[in-house]
Formats: C-alpha cells, sequence, structure tokens
C-alpha cells in the first residue's frame, strides 16, 4: 500500500475483528496464528518502529509507547502459545521446566508459523524492555522455539527465520549466548536466501 499510515490505522480493527472471531473459535488454529501474528506485527511496525525514531525530549512518549508494544507483543506470543498448547497438551508446562525437546519434539513443518510468531513476539518484548529480568530468564525457551523452526525449515519466510538470528546472537550479550560471529553467519545465509533483494537482513545487522 502506498500509505501505511492508511494501513496502520486500519490495522487495529483488523486485529480486533480476528481476535472476536477467535473467541467464537478457539480452537481455530488458522484464526489463532492470523490474531497473534498481527499483534506482533502491529506492534513492530506500528509501535516500536515510529517510537524508536522520536527525538529524545520526547523521551516520556517513548516509554509509553514501548510499553503498549511489550504488551502487545507478549499479547500475541500468548495467542500463539495457547494454540500450541491447544494442539500438544503439556507444551506450556515443558517449556516452563526447561524441557525444550519434549514440548518440541511432536512440532513438525505445519507448526513452523506457531513457534515462529511466538519466538518472535516473545524476543521483541524482552528486546523493547531489556531490564525485565524475569522475562529475560525466559528467553532460552523463546530461541529453542526459533531452533526449532531453523531445523523444521532452515530457509522458513525466505529467510525471515536468519533475520531473526541476526538480532537475536547479535543484540544480546555473550553470557545469554549472544554471538557476533553467528550474527554474521546467519546474515550471510539471508542475504543469500533472498539473492541481496531484502533490505532487513543489512537492517537487522545495523541495528
Amino acid at each position: 500500500d502506498n500509505d501505511p499510515e492508511l494501513v496502520g490505522d486500519a490495522l487495529p480493527f483488523a486485529v480486533k475483528m480476528y481476535e472476536s472471531l477467535l473467541a467464537a473459535n478457539p480452537g481455530h488454529l488458522g484464526l489463532r496464528l492470523q490474531t497473534g501474528s498481527l499483534y506482533i506485527m502491529y506492534a513492530n511496525a506500528f509501535l516500536q518502529t515510529p517510537a524508536v525514531m522520536l527525538p529524545e525530549a520526547e523521551y516520556k512518549k517513548q516509554e509509553f509507547v514501548f510499553k503498549r508494544a511489550k504488551n502487545l507483543y507478549l499479547r500475541g506470543r500468548d495467542i500463539l502459545l495457547t494454540g500450541l498448547e491447544n494442539k500438544f497438551p503439556g507444551f506450556r508446562e515443558a517449556l516452563q521446566k526447561r524441557n525444550f525437546n519434549e514440548a518440541l519434539k511432536r512440532t513438525t513443518k505445519k507448526d513452523a508459523p506457531l513457534l515462529y510468531w511466538a519466538g518472535a513476539g516473545w524476543l521483541g518484548a524482552y528486546a523493547i524492555d531489556p531490564f525485565d529480568m524475569d522475562l529475560g530468564m525466559t528467553l532460552p525457551a523463546a530461541a529453542a522455539l526459533m531452533d526449532r523452526v531453523l531445523k523444521l525449515d532452515k530457509n522458513y519466510a525466505n529467510g525471515a527465520i536468519h533475520e531473526f538470528y541476526i538480532l537475536y546472537y547479535g543484540s544480546l550479550p555473550e553470557y545469554m549466548g549472544g554471538s557476533l560471529r553467528k550474527a554474521r553467519e546467519h546474515f550471510d545465509q539471508a542475504v543469500d536466501v533472498s539473492n541481496g533483494k531484502s533490505s532487513t537482513p543489512y537492517l537487522s545487522l545495523a541495528t
């Protein structure tokens, strides 16, 4: 669309419409995926990204918008995790206990979108508030979801999984699993998968 603001203004209505449909059909995985991922996309594109570009003088507004974005990241993540729990009973408990292999062993390539968006929302919420130590302690679960996506579909969504790892490995300190070497490896793979036609790997590496 050539008018991003129009899309941004319309998207909340679409999200709430999908959420209403989901409330009436809670077992519908397609609705759950659409609703959860839309929350995460909206938080990233129309809340976090514009807030990052605000001048320092508007730090109070930025802080307020960041809190909104974090809330919606987590809302989207939880909608998606509920879908995985419904499909694989005991999934969330296994994640909480860090029994990641047990939680993920039944997932297949068809589950990659649910896993990817749940992990993206999870990391997005932490990236926006890295001083939330309680949330930070749960990041290995988010990483496990993404690792599973990588194993199920190594070039998921035309390299989006590699773009995720550029940010993941590049933004975390080493003691939490960060690695500039791994970030650059995934950058190279993302550029290769997109044949150099996507700007996202470059933006992710710069970030």
